[in-house]
């Protein structure tokens, strides 16, 4: 897994959203961090962002779409 690649796309992505997430939130993002950090390959990281979904939808602004096309982008990771 190229972490570099995916680190940048979710980063893009989470700068497409219309909000910074608040200091209680700020707590829970920097735990999702540490979660992907973690994460070995795509698959793992994918898990773990569906697990985080709303909360990560919710804390940065993100559409639906965003974030799906975010997922994607990484998911081709793999297969590109």
């Amino acid at each position: 897994m190229n972490k570099m690649a995916v680190h940048n796309i979710i980063e893009s992505t989470l700068r497409g959203g219309s909000k910074v997430p608040g200091p209680l939130a700020l707590v829970k993002v920097l735990a999702v961090r540490r979660e992907l950090e973690r994460c070995n390959s795509t698959d793992e990281v994918v898990a773990a962002l569906a697990r985080h979904q709303p909360l990560i939808v919710k804390s940065f602004g993100l559409t639906d779409a965003a974030y799906d096309a975010g997922v994607e982008k990484i998911k081709a990771l793999d297969r590109g």
